[in-house]
Parts: structure tokens; C-alpha cells; sequence
């Protein structure tokens, strides 16, 4: 089947993931070290004529202060914005940049052996000396970039300084850019490749005019070293959608009676920089829907947005929860598509169901979630002999401030039936709030995924009655708010996931829009 024949489309509208604004610009992680230079050594006051002539007693790298052409040499690390068209040479650095995700920053580590040039031709040449770049592992808000400069016969035997590349938007990881090493001195003044073990366990050597790890002491002899890193994101998003067999329109709600057909779409993609390895996807039916025998499909399409044969794949009954989909690239992603039938073994008239679907990754191993809703409505209901009706029907979230949300709950009651009070369990460990308002505001005291939950109290018959429903639970995530996505699905699904799938859980997805088999027509 070619792209071009497949029709409907889904438009997604902004979802209820909202964002969480970081102040802090550096967050610890395993591999981060603490920002700043050591160890404390003693220092050459260029400010003082008997310190100018540096050490005496062999190698020290970089400890002269208040010099004319560098200034404090402990801070020896600096980075930059890569610039197109610019070298390293001409770049702006500072200890500090701005990070953005997908861009490229120089690394500098200026390198000066502070041993008396007196002393090269005895003890002041520095043996086996090497750089070491070191780059903190895992996500963060603010990460660290380490140099070190060592040699076998330097005191100290090594000192090391950090830059920072910092936001308080999202959280972004740092890779080296491979090839990008080189050094820059008076001899090599056009820069010389470096080894990319510069940033392995041990480094790489550097020297003059060769790189033999043999360095001279004086300002002449000093050089800077140049590598790139790469700033990139995870992010996943996840949108549910949802229509009325037969109609052309999709969107977050449908209204349906007994025996119609349900219609569902759920799309995942990588809207970060970095690869997602192991996406995994989930969806569990709430009830009164039934599944549709193999009527679930599964695509991807061309990153390029161009005709191709579609991959249309009957992904099998059984139980398919946390589905694995594989790993997908930089605005990779994949669209599930499936049917349901709605029932009426329910009480009263209407029924309001709320239909959660979740992904999450290696990387980012917290769910994200979406959800659609759809309300089942009997015929004729109201020739029906009138009995009480309770029903807790859906709880809505609205986003006041950075953690501050607003919960509105609805709730059905009828023919005699009343509502007492109502109950939000907000998910954070806090105490339940028990309210005869329908609307409550809360603040959670930290960024993170919470399971806010509703049930309502009901007066029936002189009895007290509390009910809760599937739809009186929203996720609200407060890492990240969901842009708009984009307009074709990149192919990068597996092959071999034909035969995954499930009737009672039916894996998700997320794309701005989605394309569907004739059969959904």
C-alpha cells in the first residue's frame, strides 16, 4: 500500500504534559564533578618580578597568576559556541555557555609547563605529558566538561579545571565530537590533529614540535588544545486520539452508544537529539470497550516525508504490555492503530471512560502519558424506571504556575441522589483533601510524575456512597511541556516486532499526523 492511497489524518491539539521551568543550572549526576580547578598548589605572581622566572625545581603546569596574556592559569578550561565558518582560534570563550540542544562547543584547555626555561636542558622538561578530557555521563541541567594536565616528573602530578555548559529549560547529556581533537602552538600555529584518546582512561600525549609527551618549560613552549562536544536532548512524546467508527474527525473525546465502534490512534516520537534505544509502549482498555479482533496496525513512515510501500502489520491478540518498539533517532517514531466496540454493561445512562496510554525509554525511563476520552450513552434511557444515578465522570487538570495545577471534577447526580463531597488524592504523599467544592488548586513540592485521583461521595437512599472512575485519574508530568509535533512519522521501526500486540493493552504512539488503513474509513 503506498503513503499517497493512505488517508485520515490526525491533527494533534497541545497536551496535558506541562513543563517544569529549572532554576538550578548544575544538578549533580554519577560522573559530574564539582565545578572549579585544583588541587590547591602554589602559585608564580607575575605581579611579582622574582616569581616571573618560574619554577626551579622542575615541571608545574599551569599555576602562574596575573599574567599579561592569560591571566589566573589554574582556570585553564573554557568553552565556546562552534561557530560556522570559524575556527577554535577566533571563538568566544568562557567558563560558562548556554547550552543548546543539537549544537556544537569548542573545548580549551590552555597547557603551560611553568618550569624555568633554564632548567630544559636538566630538569625541566616535561616527561609523558598528557591530556584528558573528561565528560560527565547521563542528563542534566548543568554539566562539566574536565580537563587534566599531567606528567610523569610534574608537581603536582596533575591538575585539573572545568567549563560548564548549563540550562534551566531541559535536561541535555554531552558527547565528544570524534576527530575533533588538535593543538595549537608556535610551532604548530595552523593546529595539529590529536588522538581521539584524549578522551579515554588515559589521555593522550602532547608536546612541541612532536607529540611525544615532551614539553619545555616557558611561556614559548605553551599551547592550547581544542576538542568539540555536541549537546543533545531525549525527548518522547506520546498523543492519544480518538473517533467514532465512520467519522473523518479526530480528536480527544467521542460520544458513542452500545454497540458502535471506537476507533483509537497512538503515536509516539523522539523529539530529542539522541537516539532512544528500547521505546516501550503501553495502552490498557478501560472497560465496557472490547477489542476488535486484529484490528490493530502499526506503521512508520519516511523521515523525508516521500511515497513509500507501508509496513502494515497485523500485530497479533494476546496480552501486549510494555511493548518494546525498538530504538528510534532524532524525530524517529512510529502509530498505532486499533478498534474497540462499545458495551452497555454498565449502570444508568452514561458511562465516561478515559483510555491512558504510556512510553518510556532507556533513556528516559519514566512514563510519559497521554490519554483520550470517550462517553458511552444508552438510547431510550430515560423510559427506563428512574433509579438513583451516582457516577464520578472525568477530572480535568489545568496549569497555574511551574508545579501549581488546578483539578476540576465532574460528577453525575440523579434521581434523588446527591453529592456530599468531594475527595483529590494529588499522588505526592500528601494528605487527601476532602472538599465540598468540585475545584481544588495544588502545588506539588518537586518536579515529577504524579497519579492525581478523585472520588466523590454521594448521599442514596439516606446512605453514603463513594465512587471513582478510569476517568477520574489524570498523570499529570511536570518535566516537560509538549511542543507541537511534526508532520510525517520517520521510519525507523523494527521488522521483526510483527505479532506484537494485545487486546487488553495495545501499544502507543505520537506524531502530529497519522496515516490509517482503509479499514478505519
Amino acid at each position: 500500500m503506498k503513503f499517497s492511497s493512505i488517508i485520515n489524518k490526525i491533527k494533534q491539539t497541545p497536551r496535558k504534559v506541562n513543563a517544569l521551568i529549572v532554576t538550578l543550572l548544575l544538578i549533580a549526576l554519577p560522573a559530574i564533578v564539582m565545578a572549579g580547578f585544583g588541587p590547591n598548589r602554589p602559585v608564580f605572581d607575575w605581579n611579582n618580578p622574582a616569581d616571573r622566572k618560574g619554577s626551579d625545581t622542575g615541571p608545574v603546569f599551569n599555576s602562574f597568576i596575573n599574567t599579561p596574556t592569560y591571566g589566573d592559569e589554574r582556570n585553564f578550561v573554557r568553552i565556546a559556541e562552534v561557530v560556522d565558518g570559524q575556527g577554535p582560534v577566533q571563538a568566544d570563550f568562557s567558563e560558562t555557555e548556554a547550552a543548546e540542544a543539537g549544537k556544537e562547543y569548542w573545548v580549551r584547555t590552555f597547557v603551560h609547563n611553568n618550569a624555568n626555561q633554564a632548567t630544559n636542558d636538566t630538569i625541566g622538561v616535561a616527561t609523558n605529558t598528557r591530556v584528558k578530557v573528561e565528560i560527565a555521563q547521563g542528563e542534566a541541567n548543568g554539566v562539566d566538561v574536565m580537563s587534566k594536565i599531567s606528567a610523569d616528573n610534574a608537581t603536582p602530578q596533575t591538575v585539573w579545571d572545568t567549563a560548564t555548559l548549563a540550562n534551566d529549560n531541559s535536561k541535555f547529556s554531552v558527547s565528544y565530537v570524534p576527530g575533533s581533537a588538535s593543538i595549537y602552538n608556535r610551532f604548530d600555529q595552523n593546529g595539529r590533529a590529536l588522538s581521539d584518546a584524549i578522551v579515554s582512561a588515559s589521555g593522550t600525549q602532547v608536546g612541541y614540535d612532536q607529540m611525544n609527551g615532551n614539553l619545555p618549560g616557558c611561556f614559548e613552549f605553551s599551547a592550547y588544545v581544542y576538542v568539540k562536544v555536541k549537546v543533545e536532548t531525549s525527548d518522547l512524546q506520546i498523543s492519544k486520539q480518538v473517533r467514532k467508527g465512520g467519522d473523518s474527525a479526530w480528536g480527544e473525546t467521542a460520544t458513542v452508544k452500545p454497540g458502535d465502534r471506537v476507533e483509537w490512534a497512538i503515536l509516539v516520537q523522539n523529539k530529542g537529539t539522541s537516539v532512544q534505544n528500547n521505546v516501550v509502549s503501553n495502552d490498557a482498555l478501560p472497560p465496557h470497550l472490547k477489542y476488535v479482533e486484529d484490528s490493530a496496525r502499526w506503521y512508520t513512515t519516511d523521515p523525508a516525508g516521500n511515497d513509500l510501500d507501508f509496513d502494515q502489520y497485523e500485530l497479533g491478540d494476546g496480552d501486549g504490555a510494555n511493548i518494546n518498539f525498538g530504538n528510534y533517532g532524532a524525530n524517529g517514531g512510529f502509530t498505532v492503530a486499533f478498534a474497540t466496540t462499545a458495551t452497555g454493561d454498565f449502570e444508568g445512562c452514561e458511562v465516561n471512560l478515559r483510555n491512558i496510554a504510556t512510553t518510556h525509554s532507556d533513556q528516559l525511563p519514566t512514563d510519559r502519558s497521554d490519554s483520550a476520552d470517550v462517553s458511552i450513552v444508552k438510547e431510550n434511557c430515560d423510559d427506563e424506571p428512574e433509579q438513583p444515578i451516582t457516577a464520578c465522570n472525568i477530572l480535568e487538570a489545568k496549569k497555574l504556575g511551574v508545579l501549581k495545577y488546578e483539578f476540576t471534577v465532574k460528577a453525575t447526580a440523579k434521581n434523588g441522589a446527591t453529592i456530599k463531597q468531594y475527595r483529590f488524592n494529588f499522588g505526592d504523599g500528601s494528605e487527601e483533601l476532602l472538599t465540598d467544592k468540585a475545584t481544588a488548586q495544588h502545588t506539588f513540592a518537586k518536579a515529577g510524575t504524579y497519579s492525581v485521583k478523585t472520588s466523590v461521595d454521594f448521599m442514596v437512599d439516606g446512605k453514603m456512597e463513594n465512587k471513582t472512575s478510569n476517568a477520574c485519574e489524570v498523570v499529570i508530568n511536570t518535566d516537560k511541556e509538549q511542543p507541537a509535533a511534526p508532520t510525517t512519522l520517520p521510519s525507523t521501526g523494527p521488522a521483526d516486532m510483527i505479532g506484537l500486540f494485545a487486546a487488553v493493552s495495545i501499544a502507543a504512539g505520537l506524531a502530529h499526523k497519522i496515516v490509517l488503513s482503509r479499514r478505519f474509513m
